[in-house]
């Protein structure tokens, strides 16, 4: 869906006229077809006018009420690429009860309407913030099997266009290769690392995996304590025996 160019440059023009199309837009969104409206060649664009609706509404996303919030934010990962890293920090700093309403919601639109599986649609919708440029290229095929690579990105660093197969690989090893505990431990300790803002290349993050794979041969205390040590650290970690 796109307003011809005339219409398009004077609502990119007028900030009033923009934040009122876009609370028209939230008011009847789930009477859309979401999806197909902002997967459209035309709304994908770098200069169309949904993309620029959407950006219009960062600057005072604060003022829209919960439900409306977590549409926008859904649409802004339907559209992808610049619109959605405006969008990553939005809730950063926002009262706990009214991101938790917004989660939910956000939760049952990537689930129902995106058709993620419940995991997936949980940990998306509560770690925004957390999405890098990898992250967001890796949403960008809205693929519903991607939640091991995009939940993996949020810790790492690589070239996109020429690691992206030894990233895969990697990311497969952590899902598919560790079991139990092993992947509960890895997974906090994700986590942690991405708390603590430490980013891995591809050789760090093969020791990290190398060293969930020795695991068995700790006692489960000493296992669980490195799900507060970033994956940076624990091949030294392992080294020592702790």
């Amino acid at each position: 869906m796109r307003a011809t160019k005339d219409i398009d440059d004077e609502l990119k023009k007028n900030p009033l006229c923009m934040h009122a199309c876009l609370l028209e837009l939230v008011e009847h969104f789930e009477s859309l077809s979401a999806i197909k409206l902002f997967r459209s060649t035309d709304a994908r664009a770098k200069d169309s006018m949904a993309r620029a609706l959407l950006e219009s509404g960062r600057d005072w996303a604060h003022q829209l009420n919960e439900f409306d919030l977590a549409r926008v934010l859904f649409a802004s990962i339907i559209i992808g690429a610049g619109t959605l890293h405006k969008y990553l920090n939005v809730l950063v700093g926002e009262d706990k009860k009214r991101t938790d309403i917004i989660h939910r919601k956000l939760k049952d639109l990537l689930r129902y309407d995106l058709g993620l599986h419940d995991l997936y649609a949980k940990w998306l919708s509560e770690n925004f913030h957390r999405l890098n440029d990898s992250s967001v290229n890796l949403l960008a095929s809205l693929d519903k099997d991607s939640y091991q690579y995009v939940r993996v990105s949020t810790i790492c660093s690589f070239d996109y266009a020429k690691q992206l197969a030894l990233f895969k690989f990697r990311a497969k090893n952590i899902y598919g290769g560790l079991k139990d505990d092993r992947l509960n431990v890895f997974e906090a300790a994700m986590t942690h690392t991405s708390n603590k803002n430490v980013t891995l290349d591809m050789n760090t993050l093969g020791k990290a995996i190398m060293s969930a794979r020795d695991m068995p041969k700790l006692e489960k205390d000493k296992r669980d304590r490195f799900k507060t040590i970033t994956l940076d650290k624990w091949d030294e970690e392992l080294r020592k025996g702790n």
